[in-house]
């Protein structure tokens, strides 16, 4: 699925509704009140329409690209890029953002969204030796917008997290300058997204084919073009 095929399914109210479920408000009260959800949406309906447009595909199934998912691992406390596994369940662990999704359990081990130390994982190829040209796609929020005037609980723990994750990038950036290869560095500016603003999800794709666009303008030190 590409193309306009996966941006209509991506706008659709269908794929909207999945990532609610009949628990998600109760979830919503009680986990401010911290008794007991770890997030408010479960990920269940997303699953069950994941499945129904995928099956049962495994990540290693993926050949020509291949794919890699980044999920943090909460039991062994570590980020983790992964490889094999079942590819509608990772995908899920891979966008359970804290709070927002409950944490996901898999092979009896936990697991959210690998932004919470990777926003834009592409360190594990500075040492491979058969890729020569990394790509890096890195999306940055216009200024954080608050509901409120004054800091709460949650605008300062999205604030804070922004901090760590521009400060980690720019470390692999450097470690990306000293690796020998050839590393093309590609930002997104948008808005930031919000839970119920799915109406914004249109101008969100339009900004990354504006950035996709001028990939064609890109060469690789030999003069060959890099798409």
């Amino acid at each position: 699925m590409r193309g306009e095929e996966l941006e209509k399914l991506m706008l659709s109210f269908q794929f909207t509704r999945a990532f609610f479920d009949l628990l998600s408000i109760p979830r919503f009260h009680l986990l401010f009140l911290n008794l007991g959800p770890s997030g408010i949406f479960s990920g269940s309906r997303l699953r069950t329409f994941l499945t129904r447009l995928i099956g049962d595909r495994r990540i290693e199934d993926l050949k020509d690209p291949t794919l890699e998912l980044a999920v943090s691992n909460l039991t062994r406390n570590c980020m983790q890029m992964k490889r094999e596994g079942s590819l509608v369940d990772f995908m899920i662990a891979s966008l359970a953002v804290p709070l927002l999704f409950t944490v996901q359990r898999l092979d009896k081990e936990d697991y959210v969204d690998g932004g919470v130390a990777t926003e834009t994982p592409f360190e594990q190829w500075l040492d491979d030796p058969s890729v020569h040209t990394i790509l890096v796609h890195h999306i940055r929020h216009h200024e954080g917008r608050r509901f409120l005037p004054w800091w709460n609980a949650t605008g300062v723990a999205a604030s804070a997290h922004t901090v760590a994750a521009t400060e980690l990038f720019l470390k692999r950036r450097q470690l990306a300058a000293a690796s020998g290869k050839q590393v093309i560095f590609l930002e997104t500016q948008t808005i930031h997204p919000g839970i119920f603003q799915w109406k914004t999800a249109r101008n969100l794709i339009e900004a990354g084919a504006l950035t996709a666009a001028g990939l064609s303008s890109l060469r690789r030190p030999d003069g060959s073009s890099t798409v």
